[in-house]
This record gives structure tokens, C-alpha cells and sequence, in this order.
């Protein structure tokens, strides 16, 4: 029983802070209860007319926590996973055997190492490509075959970057989807699905939890996404658990707004530290 305070002028840090302005309404409890139930009782018709018929996909803590990654992605809803690979590989397996996929040729080791053996062990066509250069992602794109182009920028390790509003047009114009795996950047920075991106995920074990104590992915999508494709309601057993979702919750609470100003003067280091690197590299040896 909670209730909703009015909220429509608040800003995105004191949504964050106050978890989207939700009471308890018994107590007024400033903080949310952590909800640990694996069943709901029915109604007297034997519906669920509270919307929540069992934990693994039903769980009030989880759905908090997903409200806020939402608002401050700008999405229509989200998703939180097991991991950042559970997120990630759910947007592949909601593809079918046979479709074409374009990934990026620099990306996190362990997706593509899934996309190289699993994905492709499975049907999955799978192209690589540079996605620093359009050019390059617009020669792979196969009109009529190419379902989903996945990019990921900043990339890991190579911190590369790709246009995502070109790239979203090159991918929109073969009638393809494309996923944007935005774990580096965070939506304090980036917003893909303001520049016409159709899905965003994120390893929300790193900076999104930034306690180094939970293992967790996210998934976000505009309002044509694939929320009904994908298994992280629990059908697929990759939902995340009542516990995590608190953790991440608090994340949330104070990680968002203390981000903008906390991750500013970290880019600023490691941009500082990239601009030294590139001179020496530059120079005579």
C-alpha cells in the first residue's frame, strides 16, 4: 500500500532521492519496505486484481527500483535482470534462428564471446563491424534480414564512440531494431533513447550500483520495445530478486543524484589521462 506523492515538477535527482516520491502509506515511512513475499492471495474470484500473482516476476521492491531507471532513461518501463549479461542476451533470444545481427567489432569480451559460440550455435547470423565508422555499419546492414543492430558506446575497453542518431537511422531504414548497451556512459550522460535508439541496457553492476555488491543488468525500451518478447518478467527464470532490487534501489536513491557531479570529475580524470596518453603516443620516442 503505497501512495504516490505529486511529483510532476520534481527534478530527475529528487525523483531518484525520494524513489520516484512513493510513501508508505501506514506508516509514512520515507523509505520503502523491502517486499520478500512469493505469493499473493487471490481475490474472492480467484483473480489478482493487485496486479502481482507471483515473486519471481511479481515483486513490488524489483518494480520500485525499475520505475526510477526509467524516468531517468526517459522509457516507457524497464526491466532489471540477474546480470548485465542476462539482460543483455535476453534482446538476442527474443531474436529467431536465421536473423542478422550486427555487433560492434570492440565490446565487452563476454557478449561477444556468447554472440561468437551460443548465439550462433543457435541460428543467430552474426556480423562485426567497426561502429566508430557509419559507413562501415551501414555496408553490414541487410535490408529485409538484419533484425537487430547492437552497439556499444563508450565501448569496453577501447572507450570508442559511435553516432547513435546516424546509427539509428541507418537501422530504422532496413526495418531493423537497435540496442544500445549504455553501461559506461549511464543516463546521467546519455540518453540513447532520446536519439531514436529503440532499446538500452546496462550492466547495472557497475556505475548505476556503485557498491560494488550486486550483480545485476538493466533493460529500458521507447514505447515500440520489445517488453513483450523479452523472458525478464521471470518466465525465463533471469529476473532479479527482491533483495538485489533493494540494493539497487538505494543505489538509486543517492547514486543518481550525486553522479552528475561525482561522474563529471571522474570523465574529467579520464579524459584528462586519455589526452596524456594520445601526446605520448604522439610524440618521439
Amino acid at each position: 500500500m503505497v501512495e504516490t506523492q505529486k511529483k510532476s515538477r520534481w527534478s530527475k535527482k529528487s525523483l531518484s532521492a525520494q524513489a520516484m516520491g512513493k510513501i508508505d502509506a501506514r506508516t509514512k515511512a520515507v523509505v520503502p519496505p523491502i517486499h520478500i513475499s512469493t505469493t499473493y492471495i487471490r481475490d474472492p474470484d480467484n483473480g489478482y486484481s493487485s496486479g502481482f500473482i507471483y515473486g519471481r516476476p511479481d515483486n513490488e521492491t524489483v518494480r520500485e527500483a525499475e520505475a526510477v531507471l526509467a524516468m531517468w532513461e526517459e522509457a516507457s518501463s524497464a526491466l532489471l535482470f540477474s546480470s548485465g549479461m542476462a539482460a543483455a542476451t535476453a534482446v538476442f533470444m527474443a531474436l529467431r534462428p536465421g536473423d542478422h545481427v550486427v555487433a560492434p567489432s570492440v565490446m565487452y569480451w563476454a557478449l561477444r564471446n556468447w554472440l561468437m559460440t551460443d548465439a550462433v550455435a543457435w541460428g543467430l547470423d552474426v556480423s562485426f563491424v567497426d561502429m566508430a565508422n557509419i559507413e562501415a555499419l551501414r555496408g553490414a546492414l541487410k535490408p529485409g534480414k538484419t533484425k537487430l543492430v547492437w552497439v556499444e558506446t563508450p565501448s569496453n575497453p577501447l572507450w570508442s564512440l559511435t553516432d547513435l542518431e546516424a546509427a539509428a537511422d541507418w537501422t530504422h531504414a532496413v526495418g531493423a531494431k537497435i540496442a544500445v548497451d549504455s553501461t559506461v556512459a549511464t543516463p546521467v550522460f546519455t540518453r540513447p533513447l532520446t536519439l531514436g535508439v529503440d532499446i538500452v541496457m546496462h550492466a547495472a553492476t557497475k556505475s548505476l550500483n556503485g557498491h560494488s555488491d550486486v550483480i545485476a543488468g538493466a533493460y529500458r525500451h521507447g514505447s515500440g520495445g520489445w517488453r513483450d518478447h523479452i523472458g525478464a518478467d521471470g518466465g525465463d527464470g533471469d529476473g532479479l530478486g527482491d533483495q538485489c532490487g533493494d540494493l539497487c534501489q538505494r543505489a538509486y536513491r543517492h547514486g543518481f543524484q550525486l553522479q552528475s557531479d561525482i561522474c563529471e570529475r571522474r570523465f574529467d580524470d579520464q579524459q584528462g589521462g586519455t589526452d596524456g596518453d594520445g601526446q605520448f603516443l604522439d610524440s618521439d620516442l
